[in-house]
């Protein structure tokens, strides 16, 4: 039987047939010795080659013996030039929150309204850092992003390692001060609200509890919980994730949910939100918290304030900021950049377009809408009274101050000077 190729000529490492080759017009009969020697050297090359990593991966781990994917093979075989240097034209650092996927997807926005092209992300030395290069007229150009925490957004800005502080939470006192030399942090040309978040406290998507009160939040965080049974769970032991001293996220829910009591000591912590989610949607006893952002493959608990109705973290309950633990997240800048990218991508993150992005991101943009009211989000009582109704997705929230005429009358009355508010101050008296 005649022999067909393809399938009598098997290669012997990959097992795909091989093809007969036609010769040129006017190759020489040694011309196709040379080329069939070729083959023959190559052939037994290429089987010692075979047979000698096959005795010695025999003491390598069963992951080593794989064969190596095609893509990897080709890569190898074929390399690709490596992309031109970049050069930073703008450096962001601090809040994971924000840094670990929306501020690369606004840098992507911006890089591409500025007219570049074959915009992508390069990772960096660890998972948290990252660049957004682009090119244009021939120019290859990238925005650094480092997101390794909150506090570390406002150290780079004092140390010049940073023209935009990423945060999700006001920026300190303590801050505030030593970075004076830039401008008022907390004033409008230096402090940007970008987005609203809300924390969300997260368990396992098999865990029966979807309800906790932020006093029993609290109690597990701090270790007075210690079983889920004490909270209505499956009895067993509550293992507790939490983010890192740098995060911002840490410090809102210090302030917010633990207080003046200290997290547990056998809390696991993270720098990374995505990998906190990650471990307790595989932990069935874990809980955790991150930005809204980040609850994905776990499941947010409705969390309930004093004689107030439990609220879950959504796009109403952030917006309205009505939900017990939201927050905003910020950007910071100094007061006069000398950076001309500094302002043009605060100005597009703040932009329609920039908060498009921020929606797709899964936070909460500063865009007010009238929506309908979700039942699920309020009291049965406010459900009933707003059914069929339209309100808007945001809340707004006045300082109460005494006016002057008011205090001057109520001192004399009161008969006190040096301390306000005066003890006799109540809601139902002059002041």
């Amino acid at each position: 039987m005649a022999r067909q190729p393809g399938q009598d000529f098997v290669c012997p490492e990959c097992g795909k047939g091989l093809l007969v080759a036609q010769a040129r017009s006017g190759t020489s009969g040694k011309g196709i010795l040379a080329a069939i020697a070729g083959l023959v050297v190559v052939a037994i090359v290429g089987g010692g080659v075979v047979l000698w990593g096959k005795g010695w991966s025999n003491n390598a781990s069963p992951a080593a013996q794989q064969p190596a994917a095609p893509m990897a093979a080709a890569a190898k075989r074929d390399p690709q030039p490596a992309p031109p240097a970049a050069t930073v034209i703008l450096r962001l650092a601090g809040s994971n929150t924000v840094g670990a996927g929306l501020a690369p997807a606004l840098a992507e926005a911006y890089l591409s309204g500025q007219g570049y092209q074959n915009i992508r992300r390069v990772p960096g030395s660890t998972p948290t850092d990252m660049m957004v290069a682009g090119e244009r007229a021939g120019q290859t150009d990238a925005i650094s992003i480092v997101a390794r925490g909150t506090k570390t957004g406002f150290s780079g800005l004092l140390s010049n390692d940073a023209d935009i502080a990423m945060a999700s939470r006001r920026v300190s006192a303590e801050e505030t001060s030593g970075l004076a030399s830039q401008g008022d942090m907390t004033g409008p040309a230096n402090e940007h609200v970008l987005a609203l978040d809300g924390v969300a406290v997260v368990v396992n998507r098999s865990n029966p509890v979807s309800t906790l009160s932020k006093d029993k939040v609290a109690a597990i965080f701090n270790g007075l919980i210690k079983d889920w049974s004490q909270v209505g769970g499956t009895p067993g032991p509550i293992h507790v994730h939490a983010r890192d001293d740098n995060s911002g996220t840490f410090d809102t829910f210090q302030s917010l949910v633990l207080g003046k009591s200290q997290l547990v000591a056998g809390a696991k912590r993270f720098e990374d939100s995505g990998e906190l989610a990650g471990a307790v949607a595989t932990d069935p006893a874990g809980i955790g918290f991150v930005g809204l952002a980040y609850v994905g493959p776990t499941k947010a608990v409705a969390i309930a304030e004093p004689d107030a109705t439990p609220l879950v973290p959504n796009r109403f309950t952030v917006g309205t900021e009505d939900y017990p633990l939201a927050r905003r997240l910020y950007l910071y800048t100094a007061a006069a950049p000398a950076n001309p990218n500094v302002f043009k991508y605060v100005e597009f993150a703040l932009s329609a377009a920039g908060q498009t992005v921020v929606e797709k991101s899964g936070f909460v943009p500063l865009t007010i809408r009238s929506e309908a009211v979700a039942a699920s989000s309020v009291s049965r009582q406010f459900a009933d009274l707003t059914q069929g109704a339209q309100r808007l997705s945001t809340n707004f929230r006045f300082v109460t101050v005494h006016p002057l005429w008011t205090i001057v009358p109520c001192a004399i009355w009161h008969g006190w000077w040096t301390s306000f508010p005066s003890p006799a101050c109540g809601p139902t008296s002059c002041c």
